[in-house]
C-alpha cells in the first residue's frame, strides 16, 4: 500500500483497542487542554490547546493513528513538525 487512502480502504488497518485523535475538552499529558480543532487532513489534525502551566495557547499536531503504519508517514510528520517549528 502506498497511501493512507489505500490503507483506510482495507479491513485490517489496526487490530486491538481503537486508537483515536483527541477530542475538545481532553487533557493531554496533564499539560495541554484541547480547546478546538484548527484543521484536519488525511494524515492527521492540528488542535488549539491551552498549556495549563503557562496559561498560553499552543498548537498541537497529531498523526492519525492509522497513518502511522503507512511507510514513510512518521518521517514526513517529523519533517513537517521541524519545519513548522522554525
Amino acid at each position: 500500500m502506498d497511501s493512507f487512502s489505500e490503507l483506510m480502504e482495507t479491513d485490517d488497518v489496526l487490530e486491538g483497542p481503537a486508537l483515536v485523535l483527541p477530542q475538545v475538552g481532553e487533557i493531554i499529558d496533564d499539560k495541554y487542554a484541547i480547546t478546538g480543532v484548527i484543521g484536519e487532513g488525511g494524515m492527521g489534525a492540528v488542535y488549539e490547546a491551552l498549556h495549563l502551566g503557562l496559561n498560553q495557547l499552543v498548537a498541537l499536531k497529531f498523526l492519525h493513528p492509522a497513518a502511522a503504519v503507512v511507510p514513510g508517514a512518521m518521517a514526513r510528520f517529523e519533517r513537517e513538525a521541524r519545519a513548522s517549528a522554525q
